[in-house]
């Protein structure tokens, strides 16, 4: 399961957008989080009904 760790190491807000469904979250000075997503969800999310070959 592929994830994507945020931290803010700065001393001001820290604003991060998710896609492909659009979320945001903000971050304080200090702040880690971690998004993880499942590969296959991914894939179905964003191709939909399109078939690549």
């Amino acid at each position: 399961m592929p994830k994507i760790r945020f931290s803010n190491t700065s001393d001001k807000l820290l604003q991060v957008w998710t896609e492909p469904i659009p979320e945001d979250y903000w971050m304080r000075p200090g702040d880690v989080f971690t998004i993880a997503y499942d590969d296959n969800d991914f894939e179905e999310s964003v191709l939909g009904d399109a078939h690549f070959d």
